[in-house]
């Protein structure tokens, strides 16, 4: 919180110094005889560093990030010309930074939505975001950034040969390799900030998407009850790295409608016809009933194929593997099939087994996506028939299995 005149200089002396923080960094260190010293914190190379600004009331309320900025010459005051060169530079570097990338405060950009700007949460919010996110990933893709500037580095073959080919723009002084590094080194802080920087924890793991930000954003801007309303791909509700979202949503009554897509090339020509998008409209507090869902739709006409799904209902269906007993049928690769030679009790441990917590539990440390191959599941680890005769005091594992 920004200080005050008349808190400043109602600060007073202790036995030792004690510092009093003004915001981004500025602060007043006050000194046992009562002196006070205007201070900014800033990083270089990882490492703290602080520069003195000036004593108050010298150096006022307006001065020191004037002085930082080097409208203002600190004649008077002992700073290290070296320090303040450095912080300038900073401070430079990062006003340039704001005018490339234009960045946006929320509350500045809407200032009657929110309220009590100082307070350690957003107060406020919309009543309801409805958007169509990027669906890009945030780690630079070399091909698709080459073929709009470069052609024939994006139609290299191999990597090697592309890393060769990207080498020397850098060896021929060609603006384009100074262009790609600063798409490079923003991707990788765009990466860095948004798994570190607190704002998304439910979705910045694995290889971060943008519309997955886009959506948690989406969420932190409504207000309690509010609405969003976003189309994304359908990994929202499939993906490993979106299942905590989507299972706080989902099993906590926040879904309202999931309709999911196939493209087949009718709604986005240029999207492989398989892929697979969704409209997810939830609320981050207001619970409902139950939620609309539609799945593999090929037209928005479809979607009075919608049936409701509770919550209780998710909970229950919210595993990786959903295990059960068929007849004698053809299967693919996508439905893995277990023959035990038409043993019952075998049978029986196994989709109990198969259908466990514990299973499941690993099973989604392998998975990444929607779909569960063979040469996935003859990976995991499934108690052998002859382990349920195992004793546990007076019982077997497979008596306590049945009292179960």
């Amino acid at each position: 919180m920004a200080l005050k005149d008349a808190e400043i200089r109602a600060l007073k002396g202790r036995e030792t110094s004690y510092k009093v923080a003004d915001g981004k960094g500025l602060y007043v260190e006050v000194f046992p005889n009562g002196s006070k010293l205007w201070r900014q914190k800033y990083r270089i190379g990882g490492k703290e560093k602080r520069l003195a600004l000036g004593a108050y009331p010298e150096v006022t309320l307006a001065d020191p990030f004037a002085i930082a900025r080097g409208k203002l010459v600190p004649e008077a005051f002992r700073v290290k010309p070296a320090e303040a060169e450095a912080f300038r530079a900073i401070w430079q570097a990062a006003r340039e930074l704001m005018e490339e990338e234009r960045f946006l405060n929320w509350q500045i950009t809407f200032p009657g939505v929110w309220k009590d700007w100082q307070a350690g949460t957003r107060e406020g919010g919309f009543d309801a975001v409805v958007g169509n996110p990027p669906w890009d990933r945030i780690k630079l893709q070399q091909v698709e950034w080459f073929a709009a500037r470069r052609p024939d580095i994006a139609k290299a073959q191999k990597a090697s040969d592309r890393g060769k080919m990207i080498a020397a723009l850098k060896e021929a002084g060609d603006p384009l390799f100074e262009d790609y590094g600063k798409a490079d080194k923003r991707a990788a802080d765009t990466l860095r900030i948004a798994r570190k920087s607190g704002h998304y924890p439910l979705l910045s793991g694995g290889d971060i998407n943008l519309y997955s930000l886009f959506v948690e954003r989406a969420h932190a801007l409504v207000k309690p009850g509010g609405m969003v309303g976003l189309l994304t791909p359908s990994g929202i509700a499939s993906d490993l790295s979106a299942s905590k979202f989507f299972r706080r949503q989902a099993t906590g009554g926040h879904l309202k409608a999931l309709y999911d897509f196939e493209n087949k090339k009718v709604f986005f020509p240029d999207v492989h016809a398989s892929f697979k998008f969704c409209a997810m409209i939830a609320s981050p507090s207001r619970k409902f009933p139950a939620a609309n869902c539609a799945f593999y739709l090929h037209s928005v006409a479809n979607a009075d194929q919608a049936f409701p799904i509770t919550a209780a209902e998710f909970a229950k269906v919210m595993r990786s593997m959903i295990a059960g007993i068929i007849p004698a049928c053809g299967a693919g690769n996508s439905l893995p099939v277990l023959d035990f030679q038409g043993n019952a009790g075998v049978t029986a441990q196994a989709v109990a087994c198969l259908n466990s917590t514990p299973f499941d539990f690993v099973l989604r440390q392998k998975v990444q996506g929607q779909n569960l191959n063979w040469f996935i599941v003859e990976q995991l680890p499934v108690i052998p028939p002859a382990a349920y005769a195992r004793t546990f005091g007076p019982k077997t594992a497979a008596d306590k299995r049945r009292l179960s």
